[in-house]
């Protein structure tokens, strides 16, 4: 009797590296752009970025992207006067996703809070 066997791919990539918030101010694309260092495993295809208004919960997910040269999003949904706080994850060809990245606090941000500017006001 022969015996088939496919491996499959249980164990999740390392998760990117969250490096920079800063705030877009120019013309109408005003919001946050979250930067991350690419993940160190060689099998990523996606990062996923997750959005809380709460320091320690991972919050909402708000974008995923569609490649892993992909290492930014910009976040036109934010209120102004509003922290919010930024995790990205790395997701594999096998649908694994990485922890969420190494930064101050349970899953905040690499400043522990970010206020989007005012819009004018």
């Amino acid at each position: 009797e022969i015996i088939s066997v496919i491996p499959t791919d249980r164990t999740p990539p390392a998760p990117p590296l969250l490096t920079t918030i800063d705030s877009l101010t120019s013309g109408s694309d005003t919001g946050l752009l979250v930067s991350w260092q690419s993940s160190i495993s060689n099998d990523v295809t996606a990062y996923q970025v997750y959005r809380s208004t709460t320091p320690g919960r991972l919050g909402d997910k708000i974008l995923k992207t569609d490649d892993a040269t992909i290492t930014s999003a910009r976040d036109t949904t934010v209120v102004a006067g509003v922290p919010y706080y930024y995790s990205v994850t790395a997701i594999d060809a096998s649908g694994n996703e990485s922890a969420t990245t190494v930064s101050i606090g349970t899953f905040g941000n690499t400043a522990p809070f970010l206020t989007p500017p005012s819009n004018g006001s």
